[in-house]
């Protein structure tokens, strides 16, 4: 009895905590204070990736089924983006 009464008062308690996962700063995104329509980016950059290869990719992909292999879920393209050459920083 006295077991049952702890974990029911242990689960009241923990019950009654607050628990917040992030942080709050209390501010709007700044995506709100844009009027409607409004772009958040002055220009837009669109960056063009080379063709695949379908028929090389068929072929890995085939052989990774018969070496029972899970499937393909997606092809890695490398990219030199980072911070400093792709975007803008805005304050």
């Amino acid at each position: 009895m006295k077991k049952q009464i702890f974990i029911i008062s242990l689960f009241l308690v923990l019950l009654g905590i607050k628990v917040e996962a992030q942080l709050s700063t209390k501010e709007l995104p700044v995506s709100f204070s844009l009027e409607k329509g409004a772009d958040l980016f002055e220009k837009k950059i669109l960056e063009t990736l080379p063709r695949l290869d379908m028929v090389k990719i068929n072929q890995e992909d085939m052989e990774r089924k018969e070496k029972g292999l899970t499937p393909r879920l997606g092809y890695v393209h490398k990219v030199h983006y980072d911070l400093n050459n792709s975007g803008k920083w805005t304050g």
